[in-house]
């Protein structure tokens, strides 16, 4: 009888061990994937960017053939204020606006200028610390400047940027 309940209390002490080890294991488990998950977070535009190059197709509804255009020599500054506030200058013009990132979506809401409208959600195909690249496709209504008639296009416009 002694024997078996020796070896009874060492089986139960080791079964008690065991229990709190899994449950320690769990516990561990538990708090390590309730972190926070900043370590996954997109990074942020945050800063000052200078304009590298764009890339415009546009669809003319009716017009088979898109008009592809590269400007390798865009000059257009941004800067993203972390206050939400973005900041467009290109050829001496300032144009203010706001951000707002949700890990790689920028929303932009910039007044139009003339004949460019920024503002829509962006994709963020691209982003370190030295390059930018944004990605947007969206409906609109384009004039023709020599005709004056306008014409409904979706524009695809990829914009490469270079840390200020």
């Amino acid at each position: 009888m002694i024997l078996k309940n020796a070896f009874q209390h060492k089986v139960l002490n080791t079964t008690t061990r065991v229990t709190y080890l899994v449950a320690f294991l769990f516990a561990s488990a538990f708090i390590t994937s309730c972190d926070d998950d900043d370590d996954n977070a997109f990074p942020s535009v945050s800063g000052k960017w200078a304009g590298d190059k764009t890339v415009l197709v546009i669809n003319v509804e009716g017009v088979p053939t898109p008009i592809n255009e590269t400007d390798e020599d865009f000059a257009g500054k941004v800067e993203f204020k972390e206050n939400g506030i973005a900041v467009y200058t290109e050829d001496g013009d300032v144009i203010n606006g706001t951000w707002l990132q949700n890990q790689d979506k920028l929303t932009l809401t910039i007044p139009s200028s003339d004949d460019i409208d920024m503002s829509g959600v962006y994709t963020i195909q691209e982003i370190n610390g030295s390059k930018l690249k944004l990605y947007i496709e969206k409906k609109t209504t384009i004039e023709d400047p020599d005709t004056g008639l306008e014409f409904e296009a979706t524009i695809k416009a990829t914009l490469y940027f270079d840390k200020d």
